[in-house]
C-alpha cells in the first residue's frame, strides 16, 4: 500500500497483512483523523476535504464536507464603585459568555491589566 494524503502530506502505513481468509467477509480499514479549525475559518461555511486512498495500481477518492462552527464570545467588565478615593476598594466583575448555540469554546485565557494607580488584592479572585 502506498499511502494516504492529508493536507499535502502522505501517511504511509507500510505493509498491512490480512490473515482473514474468509472471502465472504467484507474487509474494512478505518482511518480516524482529528483536525483543528483555523481561527480565520468562516462560521457557517462548508469546507470540502478530499481524501485519496492508494493501493497497488488502484486508488479511490472520497469527499467529506465539514461545516465550520465557531463560538461567539462576549466579554463585559463592570467596576463597582466607578469612582474611588485613595485606599478604597474597587471590585471588577468580568463576565464571559459564549452566545453560540452550536459551538463550544475551549482554551480561553482572560488577561486583565490593572491601571498603574490600582493594585491587586491578593486572594480576591473568585472564579
Amino acid at each position: 500500500m502506498s499511502g494516504t494524503t492529508f493536507s499535502g502530506s502522505t501517511l504511509t502505513f507500510g505493509t498491512i497483512v490480512n490473515t482473514d481468509t474468509d472471502v465472504n467477509t467484507l474487509e474494512t480499514i478505518i482511518i480516524d483523523t482529528t483536525y483543528r479549525v483555523n481561527k480565520n475559518a468562516t462560521p457557517g461555511t462548508s469546507y470540502g476535504d478530499v481524501g485519496t486512498f492508494n493501493y497497488s495500481a488502484t486508488s479511490t477518492a472520497a469527499t467529506v464536507n465539514v461545516n465550520i462552527r465557531k463560538p461567539t464570545i462576549t466579554l463585559t467588565k463592570i467596576a463597582s464603585p466607578t469612582t474611588a478615593d485613595v485606599g478604597d476598594t474597587v471590585t471588577y466583575t468580568i463576565t464571559v459568555n459564549n452566545t453560540s448555540t452550536t459551538a463550544h469554546a475551549y482554551d480561553l485565557r482572560i488577561t486583565d491589566v490593572l491601571p498603574a494607580s490600582l493594585s491587586y488584592v491578593t486572594g480576591s479572585l473568585v472564579p
